[in-house]
């Protein structure tokens, strides 16, 4: 007589009380089990991937991810529980099941096009021409609603309680350029700034007004200025480097305050009374020399 060990199997299944305001079913939700060294399953109730699975004995503890607003508790059957570890034995088929039970509050998402004052006309653009946006806090991923004003997925969305962040943005190629936003105002939560609070088992409302402000078109292209007919004396100018005939920098002349035609005289001046002055004493030394002393 031989006996051998039957390997212990798991199934995870979902259930869903979503009461008055929940929308989520079994699907949205990833259920995940870990167990001894590398064992571990996940996967939507229902899937190959976490019915009857075949796994080594030892403690299991689970987890999942979903929606918002939702509280889980699980339970298992045919095997031992002790409310949080299941611990699988030779020849148990275990049947682990997680209940998530609604109890968040809902948003919903609204936009209102209007004119600028009594019977002006609210323009050419629908309140479909934008997408508004809710994102709470928390750690990846976070919870966000998404989509045009009366859609379901802004209308009356489940979400846990807690901060939303409102956004919108102008869907792309729609006739939105002649819009200013006027904010958001919401009911059944409080407000600031951009940003309500979701409150479990209530039913908020954020609307955001956008006004038809069209403008009196492109703005014209500016006149250039006409230039001055004489330069500010305050202002400081750069005048650039001068360089003389050589490619070499001027005379330091140029600024001393001299026109340019004293400054070239003045120049020019200069060297001949040198000139005049290096002849004078060569004529006295050659008289010297001839002994003829020179005239004082």
């Amino acid at each position: 007589l031989t006996n051998a060990s039957i390997t212990p199997s798991l199934t995870l299944v979902k259930q869903v009380m979503n009461g008055e305001r929940g929308r989520a079913v079994p699907g949205d939700f990833e259920l995940k089990a870990r167990g001894p060294g590398n064992a571990a399953l996940s996967g939507p109730s229902g899937s190959e991937f976490v019915t009857d699975m075949q796994l080594p004995p030892g403690e299991y503890i689970f987890s999942e991810d979903g929606p918002s607003g939702y509280e889980g508790e699980w339970s298992c059957t045919g095997t031992t529980w002790d409310g949080t570890t299941a611990t699988l034995g030779f020849g148990e088929d275990a049947i682990c099941t997680a209940t998530n039970t609604f109890v968040g509050g809902t948003l919903t998402l609204r936009k209102t096009v209007v004119g600028d004052g009594p019977g002006a006309p609210a323009g050419p653009a629908a309140a479909t021409d934008w997408t508004l946006r809710a994102i709470g806090g928390g750690e990846f991923p976070r919870p966000r609603i998404e989509g045009a004003s009366g859609e379901t997925a802004v209308t009356l969305a489940p979400l846990g309680a807690g901060a939303f962040r409102l956004s919108e943005r102008a869907v792309a190629g729609a006739p939105t350029a002649d819009y200013r936003s006027d904010g958001w105002e919401c009911t059944g939560g409080a407000l600031e700034g951009d940003v309500v609070q979701v409150t479990a088992g209530v039913d908020t409302v954020c609307t955001v007004t956008n006004v038809y402000d069209p403008r009196s078109g492109p703005d014209p292209e500016p006149e250039p200025e006409p230039e001055p007919e004489n330069p500010d004396p305050g202002t400081d100018v750069d005048p650039g480097t001068a360089t003389g005939a050589d490619g070499g920098a001027a005379s330091d002349l140029a600024t001393t305050g001299l026109a340019p035609g004293a400054a070239a005289a003045a120049g020019a001046g200069g060297l001949l009374v040198l000139l005049g002055a290096a002849l004078l004493a060569a004529r006295r030394l050659r008289r010297t020399r001839h002994g003829h002393p020179g005239s004082r």
